[in-house]
């Protein structure tokens, strides 16, 4: 997925945004290359692990990158430059390979194939920006619109069941300023970013046997998945406040007396290693 997709024109690249994007993009990469492996147990909770926040990752950064949509033509221009083109592009190269093999030339542009469903998904999201930018409770009414939706099994065209299934993250997104990422470049995130992987890893290894994969793939209703409503809303509505969750950990994990219990590996006191420093004469 290219880095094109989710970058908004800036006057100065941060590299801490470009970094992210980049892990992101590796995370995806990685993840489908280990998912034919899923029948040897390290295999699959890996993949586990990784589905259960590499796109909710990837969806807040480009909501936060898409804060300054607007209707505006420069806007509508990128949007068809680097989405629209881009998903028609894909959807023919998909279609090629089933050409040449059996002999049928299958193109739906309104039915995403396999990665593009991404590119149909933050089209509409978009789209959508402003509309999110003007309601009073936007996080609340996505999150009620995900849970809903889960109740039925959507068409699918336009990717139905991923775009709104996963919406709040993009709407996370856009709520998001720019001092709330300035608590991660704080050194004591960095024990904290490895601690919450640790403990998610761990998870995954306990749980990736008993969870069916559907629920981190956002792309199936409740019933279609073999769960009633309530268990799905309920499990849903659990894999929606894991991202809040890790930024209660990584809260307090940042609190004194974790920084004060922790200061001699996060930052650790080396005068004593060093001469002393000469002022310049």
């Amino acid at each position: 997925m290219s880095t094109a997709v989710i970058a908004e024109p800036v006057t100065a690249r941060d590299p801490f945004f470009d970094n992210t994007k980049y892990l992101a993009i590796l995370l995806v990469v990685c993840g489908h290359l280990i998912e034919n492996q899923r029948d040897a147990p390290i295999a699959h909770a890996l993949y586990f692990c990784v589905y259960v926040f590499h796109m909710p990752l990837f969806i807040v950064l480009t909501g936060y990158l898409s804060r300054k949509f607007t209707f505006g033509a420069g806007k509508a221009r990128k949007l068809i430059s680097t989405l629209a083109v881009p998903y028609v592009i894909f959807e023919l190269a998909y279609s090629l390979p089933r050409l040449f093999l059996y002999g049928k030339f299958e193109l739906s542009l309104l039915e995403p194939y396999y990665l593009t469903w991404f590119l149909m998904s933050l089209f509409l999201w978009r789209l959508s920006t402003p509309v999110w930018q003007q309601l009073r409770w936007p996080l609340l009414v996505a999150v009620v619109l995900s849970l809903v939706t889960g109740m039925s099994k959507l068409l699918d065209e336009l990717s139905m069941n991923r775009t709104f299934g996963l919406l709040p993250f993009y709407v996370l997104g856009l709520m998001l300023k720019p001092e709330h990422f300035q608590w991660l470049r704080r050194p004591y995130m960095r024990l904290a970013g490895a601690c919450v992987l640790g403990l998610g890893l761990a998870t995954a290894l306990l749980v990736h046997a008993a969870v069916p994969t559907e629920w981190i793939r956002w792309r199936l209703s409740n019933t279609e998945i073999g769960v009633d409503d309530l268990t799905g809303t309920a499990i849903r509505l659990g894999l929606l406040p894991s991202i809040g969750l890790g930024l209660v950990a990584a809260t307090l994990l940042c609190t004194p007396p974790v920084r004060k219990l922790f200061h001699w590996a996060v930052e650790p006191r080396m005068s004593w290693a060093f001469t002393p420093l000469r002022k310049p004469s």
